[in-house]
């Protein structure tokens, strides 16, 4: 349109922001790196997005498109947290990182699942009726170091859970996956068209596949 309205607002719904202001408390009162990260797995699972949609009102928009986000959910509340600590107690020692790793896994798992649910529930809110989705995520990366491309963290995650909410439009396959450079490396992405899924109808499965299964 002649009148754009952009909006710097926090597209999970509010999800990441509220973690962040959990994640403030946890760092004022921790005295450890190992009860900091404890405490933040727990404000990670109670967290509940505080119904803070972007200012778009439900079922207006004809197409959404969320374009490279998904993939970026690994970094930013994890990073806050981090750096809220490391301010406070310091870098962990060596020790601690090894020892660390497991629950540090676990508090980056929470905060990626949860974000890619409360984005995509605020993608649906805005939808018309009849309207699509279109989404575009970066799925590998390549490191030269080692020659190789790697599954940015969870996207397959994020995959499925899409798969449970939405069904999926076609795309011609020059469009479906597309590689682009990120940060200097090739990187391939993906996209897809999505529609929403008849109500009540979430559990993502294709009937076709089962009629072939069963026969």
């Amino acid at each position: 349109g002649e009148r754009p309205f952009v909006h710097y607002q926090d597209v999970t719904r509010g999800y990441a922001s509220a973690f962040a202001r959990e994640s403030f408390e946890t760092a004022k009162t921790a005295t450890s790196w190992r009860q900091a990260i404890k405490q933040a797995c727990r404000a990670a699972r109670r967290t509940r997005h505080g119904g803070v949609p972007v200012d778009i009102p439900g079922g207006s928009v004809d197409l959404v498109t969320s374009s490279m986000v998904m993939s970026q959910f690994a970094h930013d509340p994890y990073r806050y947290f981090s750096l809220q600590v490391a301010a406070r107690l310091g870098p962990p020692s060596a020790q601690e990182e090894r020892q660390l790793a497991r629950p540090l896994e676990m508090l980056q798992d929470a905060l990626i699942r949860a974000q890619i649910e409360s984005h995509l529930d605020e993608m649906e809110r805005i939808m018309a009726p009849d309207g699509r989705l279109f989404v575009a995520f970066e799925m590998f990366h390549y490191v030269p170091a080692s020659g190789a491309y790697f599954l940015v963290r969870d996207m397959h995650r994020a995959l499925e859970i899409i798969g449970q909410r939405f069904d999926f439009d076609v795309l011609p396959g020059m469009d479906s996956v597309v590689q682009v450079r990120v940060l200097g490396s090739p990187s391939v992405v993906h996209a897809y068209m999505l529609r929403r899924r008849a109500a009540g109808d979430r559990s993502g499965a294709n009937p076709a596949g089962a009629a072939r299964a069963a026969g």
